[in-house]
């Protein structure tokens, strides 16, 4: 569905925020979402994402409010609400009012990683892995209008 000009309805889901208050893509209906699968452990593209997110926020400038970035947790061995909101505070997201990192249980994260076709790979031994770099582009009626990748090859 990358770059689709086709829009099909985004998966509902409800986790719990960087701040552990429930968050679902129903309650962002009449706002843009950009929708990416963060690890709360990640050193590389994650905090790529993160950085771009600041320059993004502040290009918007009053129009930001508009916008909800929504992250989804994809690492099944640091779920835990307090992760996530120590990977927010750490790149400094947490100055963006419109900035969710969610979580949950470990099957409803599979659950979700599944139903918008994101590749996780993890490695029990080392607790480490490795994850898909979508971002969904979900418009303000809940349809996903366009996939895009971040990252190190997302420019080509």
């Amino acid at each position: 569905m990358r770059g689709t000009r086709n829009s099909v309805p985004a998966k509902p889901f409800t986790l719990a925020d960087q701040h552990g208050n429930p968050v679902s893509l129903s309650q962002f209906r009449g706002k843009s979402v950009v929708l990416a699968c963060n690890d709360d452990e990640c050193t590389d593209r994650c905090t790529l994402l993160a950085q771009d997110l600041l320059v993004a926020q502040r290009d918007l400038g009053k129009t930001a409010k508009n916008v909800v970035w929504l992250g989804v947790n994809v690492n099944p061995f640091h779920p835990q609400v307090s992760a996530v909101k120590a990977w927010t505070d750490e790149h400094r997201l947490d100055t963006l009012p419109n900035w969710y990192f969610s979580t949950g249980p470990v099957s409803t994260l599979k659950a979700i990683w599944h139903d918008y076709g994101v590749f996780v790979q993890t490695d029990a031994a080392s607790q480490a892995g490795a994850h898909g770099t979508e971002m969904f582009f979900i418009g303000p009626t809940g349809r996903i209008q366009a996939v895009g990748d971040i990252g190190f090859t997302s420019a080509e």
